[in-house]
């Protein structure tokens, strides 16, 4: 089995589909941004054409930074700025042909540079659903959101303190904040399971019965 090839950021525009396997802290956000810049430069694709996604909002805000930075100091690398050298062997590349060109798209990108879509995954699909509009399935009003667990131990505390108001003489029988979060956790973590007993206190007991609609009222 022969070894995969080594990547280089000044070899060869990758076209297609290409898997790029890096360890972390190699240099993945350094070679997305000059990628940028080479496709701007020497490929014509317009800013507004990227699609860059990442997995947090945090690696997200940086990546969006080190590619304006990077647009940046190429278009003063091919202007002749002094503090920003040719001897970076990606500006000298995009300078050996068509440079005034080639400047004159990168100036372009960093003009229009809030139009490119450097964001999460999640954000991305956001933005999808949304250009659908009506035609998008389920909620048009729903929000993604990275972490369901604080929604979660809301509204199972407000079920409780409503189930508590409701009936004060048998708060002794409810089950506790992070009893009915496992329960509700479970349910929502496994689409489709089959939850028993039901919420009819003939059908099990009325503790049972009682954790049944608790967790069905969470869920709903």
């Amino acid at each position: 089995m022969s070894a995969a090839p080594i990547f280089s950021l000044t070899g060869p525009l990758p076209a297609g589909r290409v898997a790029i396997e890096a360890s972390a802290g190699t240099g993945k956000t350094y070679t997305l941004a000059g990628l940028v810049v080479r496709y701007v430069a020497e490929a014509q694709v317009p800013v507004d054409e990227l699609l860059i996604v990442t997995f947090t909002r945090a690696a997200a805000a940086e990546l969006r930074d080190r590619v304006r930075t990077r647009l940046t100091e190429a278009v003063a690398a091919l202007h002749g700025a002094p503090d920003v050298p040719l001897d970076d062997d990606l500006f000298a590349l995009i300078a050996t042909t068509d440079r005034d060109a080639r400047r004159d798209r990168l100036e372009r990108a960093v003009v229009d540079f809030d139009t490119a879509t450097i964001t999460t995954i999640h954000g991305f699909a956001q933005q999808v659903l949304t250009t659908l509009g009506s035609a998008a399935p389920g909620d048009l009003e729903a929000t993604l959101v990275d972490d369901t667990g604080e929604l979660v131990d809301a509204v199972c505390a407000d079920v409780l303190a409503t189930e508590s108001v409701a009936d004060p003489g048998t708060t002794d029988h409810l089950p506790t904040l992070a009893k009915l979060r496992g329960l509700v956790m479970k349910v929502l973590g496994n689409p489709g399971i089959l939850v028993v007993p039901g919420p009819d206190d003939a059908e099990s007991t009325p503790t049972a019965a009682r954790y049944r609609r608790l967790v069905d009222r969470v869920v709903d």
